[in-house]
């Protein structure tokens, strides 16, 4: 097997234990929305680093978590999307 296929299955792989973990807990009733932060993380500036003073914005964090559910193939939920899965049998 060439390492190009090797590293496609084992993205696969990934792709389909990330999505199996998010099926589990949308089982076990959690919701793609009870996804967030503590209170301080938007109110208090980040130390040390190169991120060093940046405050993250709710909606910032919002806007950024859609997008990230968009790229994983889910809902607006955080809910996998029916063809997400299909493609991952």
């Amino acid at each position: 097997m060439s390492d190009i296929l090797r590293a496609q299955e084992l993205k696969a792989n990934g792709e389909r234990i990330w999505n199996l973990g998010r099926m589990f807990n949308v089982r076990e009733g959690f919701s793609g929305k009870m996804t967030s932060c503590l209170k301080k993380f938007f109110t208090q500036p980040l130390t040390g680093g190169p991120t060093n003073g940046v405050k993250v914005s709710e909606e910032e964090f919002e806007r950024t978590l859609d997008e990230y559910y968009t790229l994983r193939g889910w809902n607006s939920k955080g809910i996998p999307k029916e063809e997400t899965l299909k493609k991952l049998i």
